[in-house]
């Protein structure tokens, strides 16, 4: 879990969604002194993981249907 966060606060902006990804990733390297280890903090902690499932789920709906 960790790896896969570190992953995500490491992969390149234009391989995210800019409707949450990319916002969540600044928000996370701006959180404390912009380190790794503070950037993981923000984006495990229970704020953002209790956000993450309605994120998901507001996400698979398609207005195109």
């Amino acid at each position: 879990w960790v790896r896969a966060a570190e992953s995500f606060l490491q992969t390149p902006d234009a391989h995210l969604d800019f409707g949450y990804g990319v916002l969540l990733k600044a928000e996370a390297w701006a959180a404390g002194d912009g380190s790794l280890h503070q950037a993981l903090s923000y984006v495990m902690s229970d704020q953002i993981q209790q956000e993450l499932p309605c994120i998901f789920i507001s996400g698979q709906g398609n207005s195109l249907e």
